[in-house]
């Protein structure tokens, strides 16, 4: 069991600790175009989506973005490419 003395003598050395950790980063999904990422994390595509406009579907404003298609189709853009997710 752990005592309040235990506990008393932790606490500093842990919130040291945390304040070393990294940033935490928002994780999202993705359903229309457009859209505009502004905080890193890892976003996710929840159906095949098509640009329209300018062509711009996702635009990525933050650091440390992972896009996950998970196996939709992003299509439009310059050229009208398509891009297909694993």
């Amino acid at each position: 069991m752990i005592t309040k003395t235990a506990l008393a003598l932790a606490a500093p050395l842990l919130l040291n600790f945390a304040a070393i950790l990294p940033v935490a980063y928002a994780d999202g999904t993705i359903s229309s175009c457009p859209t505009t990422i502004t905080s890193g994390g890892t976003w996710t595509l929840t159906k095949d989506l098509t640009a329209t406009g300018n062509g711009t579907c996702i635009r990525v404003a933050a650091s440390n973005v992972a896009i996950n298609l998970n196996n939709h189709l992003m299509t439009g853009g310059e050229g009208g490419r398509s891009y297909r997710g694993r």
